[in-house]
């Protein structure tokens, strides 16, 4: 039986009893612990994505950049891009090239609740964004989004936002410009896949191979259109603000 000391409490000012403390006690130990399932991927069926943020100095200014990453959940396949922002044309543009640079499309694209990818809540249900829904329709993929606060569920990429971070931005993080950092994020990205898998000890590139060839998608489509439509009213001057800038309207003739 567990005793409890009370004597804390009450030389603290609280006026508490013993049988309050063991009651609240006995009620938390009580309480249902979560149970997690190691789960097992088939080939080329769920890619989880991720944005992660570094700190980088470009041509001596200092500025926060975001990192996108996606990593396969067989192979543990890491693939990622730096952009400038979070936009949805940067994540457009990210799946794309992701796509592309696969070359087939996995079954399912797994993403925590990401103001780009969730438009708004509705009780317990989630609304995805225009965005990603033309996306998803365009390479016709299917969207599984986490539970809130639940990142274990796509915790392939929780780990690999860390790995790629630092092993590409640890050691040296000024560059003469953005194009010099991608070329380190790309490089490090290739020395990453070519490590051996810790399970199935093969490397994780060669892992990817098996991947493309168990989707045995003959041909992609496309590249899908990055693009945003906006609809921006012209001023008196004959501008238009589009984020914050200031750009001259010209009209067709």
């Amino acid at each position: 039986m567990q005793t409890v000391d009370t004597s804390i409490f009450i030389e603290g000012g609280y006026d508490i009893g013993y049988t309050t403390v063991r009651n609240f006690i006995n009620t938390e130990e009580r309480r249902t612990k979560e149970v997690y399932i190691r789960q097992r991927y088939s080939a080329a069926w769920e890619v989880e994505f991720d944005w992660g943020e570094v700190k980088l100095v470009i041509d001596g200014k200092q500025k926060s950049y975001s990192l996108a990453v996606f990593t396969l959940a067989y192979s543990n396949y890491r693939f990622a891009l730096l952009y400038e922002s979070e936009t949805m044309i940067c994540v457009q543009d990210a799946h794309t090239k992701l796509i592309d640079h696969l070359g087939f499309v996995p079954s399912v694209f797994t993403y925590d609740n990401m103001r780009t990818v969730v438009k708004s809540f509705v009780g317990t249900d989630r609304k995805i964004t225009d965005g990603m829904i033309n996306l998803s329709n365009y390479y016709e993929f299917r969207i599984r989004l986490c539970e809130p606060r639940k990142g274990n569920q796509k915790g392939h990429v929780e780990r690999s936002v860390e790995v790629v971070r630092r092993k590409a931005f640890s050691h040296d993080i000024a560059f003469s410009s953005l194009e010099d950092a991608r070329k380190r994020l790309t490089q490090t990205i290739l020395s990453l896949n070519k490590r051996i898998h810790h399970e199935k000890k093969i490397a994780h590139i060669e892992l990817k191979n098996q991947e493309k060839e168990a989707a045995n998608q003959e041909a992609l489509p496309l590249p899908f259109d990055v693009s945003e439509v906006l609809e921006c009213r012209v001023d008196k001057y004959s501008t238009v603000m589009i984020k914050q800038n200031r750009t001259l309207y010209l009209k067709a003739m």
